[in-house]
This record gives C-alpha cells, structure tokens and sequence, in this order.
C-alpha cells in the first residue's frame, strides 16, 4: 500500500522543460516590466519635483502681491486721512 511512482517517460521530461523554459520566460518579461516601472517612477519623481517647486515660486510670488497690495491700502488710507480728514 505504498505510494506508486511515475515512471519518468520522454515525454514528461518534456513538458517538465517546457514548463521550466515558460517560467524562466515569465520571469524575464516581470523583471523587464519591472525595470520599465522604475523608470517611469524616476520620471514621475523628478515631474513631482518640478511641480513642488513651481508650486513654492507661486506661493512667493502670492505672498509678495499680498504685501504689495497692504502697502497700497496703507499708502492710500494715510494719503486719504491726511487729504480729506485734516482737522479744520
């Protein structure tokens, strides 16, 4: 009541080849798509890169036409008390 082997034919060896060289096969095209990713990522990195900072050159720019637009606010409510508020 043992377990019954196999026997090894020609033809099983085959197809023990076959299934070897279809896996190896697999394996190279998953490691070529693989490497295809990783290059698409170091582009999409250094696209993310650019963004942040012309991202960071807008938030400046803003800030300073905040700042700009303050001073023009101030400028015209001094001008405007001195002009029209003067204390008679």
């Amino acid at each position: 009541m043992g377990t019954r082997l196999r026997p090894m034919t020609a033809l099983t060896i085959n197809k023990e080849a076959e299934m070897a060289d279809d896996h190896d096969v697999e394996i190279a095209l998953l490691q070529k798509e693989v490497e295809q990713l990783n290059e698409k990522l170091d582009k999409l990195s250094t696209s993310v890169e650019e963004l942040v900072v012309a991202w960071q050159s807008a938030g400046a720019l803003v800030a300073f036409v905040k700042t700009v637009a303050a001073l023009v606010v101030a400028v015209t409510v001094i001008v405007g008390a001195f002009k029209f508020g003067g204390g008679k």
